[in-house]
């Protein structure tokens, strides 16, 4: 089982956004996690200021059991984009885990780089009709 856990006590999200937060994010997780054969990993999204200025999200995944991702609502960028990048960025740290299980396939694409991360987060991008990002040409 995955978990998902929206950290917002303080209240950064207002109860609408955070709802949805909720509700695209363990969407997108259950998917992603399903093409992966992904088990046992804790998602942790949190408000930051900080994020990548072109969007106000921003992803790492450290181990294999564990994937962060901080929004930033105040970031122009955030409301016009969050539901395409939140879920792109979720597939790419989530391929970064599985990477990090030792159960990836041993293929080159997988082997020392962010190659089949970045083509999940550009595939999501895809079906949602955005343009890739220039960081992921």
């Amino acid at each position: 089982m995955n978990a998902l856990h929206v950290l917002n006590a303080g209240g950064h999200l207002n109860p609408a956004l955070d709802a949805e937060v909720r509700a695209v994010t363990q969407a997108a997780l259950d998917r992603h996690a399903a093409v992966l054969a992904l088990d046992g990993v804790d998602v942790a999204v949190w408000v930051t200021p900080w994020g990548l200025p072109e969007t106000g999200i921003h992803g790492y995944a450290p181990l294999d059991h564990l994937v962060q991702i901080s929004v930033n609502p105040d970031n122009p960028h955030f409301a016009v984009s969050w539901r395409t990048e939140l879920t792109a960025t979720l597939a790419h740290e989530l391929h970064h885990a599985r990477r990090w299980s030792g159960r990836a396939p041993a293929t080159r694409c997988w082997k020392g780089s962010s190659a089949r991360a970045s083509h999940s987060g550009t595939s999501a991008r895809s079906a949602a009709g955005r343009p890739r990002t220039p960081w992921r040409t």
